[in-house]
């Protein structure tokens, strides 16, 4: 489609240069009808490569998830459960959601809130791979 457009694009400024030099107001008229098929051609083309982008994406298989305490994936019940007994706050971001340590890389300059750890655990909210908060903070309690 794309590349039909394009040809479309060059009859268009074929006939208006065919227009301009015989001041034809007919083959004018015909170049902006070309042209407007053109631009038509372009946008379902466009439409047509980001619907089979977006099928393309969806067909991929799902990452496994493994069962650690952090890492960008889901938190194991046990690992939520021993999360709800921390005090400590954790960063929350809306894109993508997902709970950091305050000093984390990845932050956005004040694009986070900072909320409980047990809150973030909770509400199922996956925590950062890079900073890992889960297995940071449950590293930090003393052993027994």
């Amino acid at each position: 489609m794309v590349v039909a457009s394009l040809a479309l694009i060059l009859v268009a400024i074929v006939l208006v240069v065919i227009g301009l030099a015989s001041s034809s107001g007919g083959v004018l008229m015909s170049s902006i009808a070309v042209s407007l098929l053109a631009a038509a051609a372009l946008f379902a083309g466009v439409r047509q490569t980001a619907a089979s982008r977006r099928m393309a994406r969806a067909s991929r298989p799902a990452t496994p998830v493994r069962d650690r305490p952090g890492g960008g994936h889901d938190l194991s019940p046990g690992v939520k459960a021993r999360l709800a007994a921390l005090p400590d706050a954790v960063a929350v971001t809306d894109a993508p959601l997902s709970f950091h340590l305050p000093n984390c890389a990845r932050l956005p300059p004040g694009g986070f809130r900072l909320i409980p750890v047990a809150t973030a655990a909770a509400a199922g909210i996956r925590p950062c791979h890079s900073c890992d908060p889960a297995a940071a903070l449950l590293a930090s309690l003393p052993r027994s």
